[in-house]
């Protein structure tokens, strides 16, 4: 691996919000930054340019997620990450991808 770069954004899993926006996504390093699709309204954090520089033999980035300020439901984080032998094409590169659903926390 050469290069490393990743995508990730925060869902509601299910009910009337399901497929929205959940909670706030920002960058907290200079290796990423947040885009918004113009259609669903949904924000991505991603890698920039800088960011898929390699941090030791590592893709390494810091973001911060803000949870949103009333509990809807179930939040699902889907993420891809890949690692690029930047060459400039698909050949050789590996994509990964994964989905984590959170529950809202139990009130006591």
């Amino acid at each position: 691996m050469l290069r490393a770069g990743f995508q990730l954004a925060a869902r509601f899993g299910d009910g009337a919000a399901s497929g929205t926006q959940a909670g706030d996504l920002t960058a907290a390093d200079a290796r990423s930054v947040v885009i918004c699709d113009t259609l669903s309204r949904v924000r991505y954090i991603e890698h920039n340019l800088a960011g898929t520089a390699l941090s030791g033999d590592a893709g390494r980035w810091k973001l911060m997620w803000t949870a949103p300020g009333s509990a809807r439901g179930v939040v699902v984080f889907n993420v891809a990450g890949n690692a690029a032998n930047d060459d400039d094409s698909p050949l050789g590169d590996f994509i990964y991808t994964t989905a984590l659903r959170v529950a809202p926390a139990r009130r006591r």
